[in-house]
């Protein structure tokens, strides 16, 4: 975790808050991992969908306003994307936005 997330999560921080305060659209990405997973507070929009070699790209957020982008890989394409930080949540690859 970059010095300046950390120091905005320790200060109670966030995106939902504040949009302007980090580069990053994702502050917290071991707590998006867990809200992904039960699905709680999660928003898809549907105007960020589209498609690519490696499948179908959606923007999703939760309601501390971290958001990742999640992908539904066509075969095994889901390694070319060329993004780090993935990690597998029901039948999707989400990477940190």
């Amino acid at each position: 975790m970059k010095a300046i997330n950390q120091f905005l999560l320790e200060n109670g921080i966030r995106i939902s808050e504040n949009p302007c305060i980090s580069p990053d659209f994702c502050l917290d990405w071991e707590g998006l991992q867990k809200n992904l997973r039960t699905g709680e507070g999660i928003e898809t929009f549907p105007l960020s969908a589209f498609e690519t070699v490696a499948g179908s790209w959606s923007l999703v957020s939760d309601a501390q306003g971290d958001h990742a982008w999640r992908l539904s890989a066509t075969g095994g394409a889901g390694d070319q994307t060329g993004l780090s930080g993935g990690v597998e949540i029901d039948e999707a690859t989400c990477f940190p936005a």
